[in-house]
């Protein structure tokens, strides 16, 4: 899986992106998370779009509109859920993005 994330207000790629990583996912042992990568205060309080894609699966890929809670705000904590599922049948991948408030 591979997740970027860029900042909407840069005029420029290299001063958009502010995460980009690659990870390598096993299937997860039932009802439990295959990976799990805990970011904590790499973003500021700004718009970000999520892309994310599948390398063993080139056309399942998903984009994610991401708005942090504001710097200072003790009543909310964002934290940003990625997962990848399969329908019923077992066939095609999907990603499903998930932000608690």
């Amino acid at each position: 899986m591979n997740i970027d994330i860029f900042r909407t207000e840069a005029d420029k790629y290299r001063e958009a992106i502010i995460l980009r990583e690659r990870y390598d996912l096993s299937t997860p042992p039932e009802d439990d998370a295959a990976y799990q990568h805990i970011e904590e205060e790499i973003l500021e309080s700004d718009k970000y779009i999520v892309r994310v894609d599948l390398e063993t699966a080139p056309a399942t890929r998903a984009t994610y509109p991401f708005y942090p809670a504001l710097k200072g705000d003790d009543e909310r904590t964002d934290t940003l859920f990625i997962e990848i599922r399969t329908e019923l049948d077992g066939s095609v991948p999907y990603i499903e993005f998930k932000q608690n408030y």
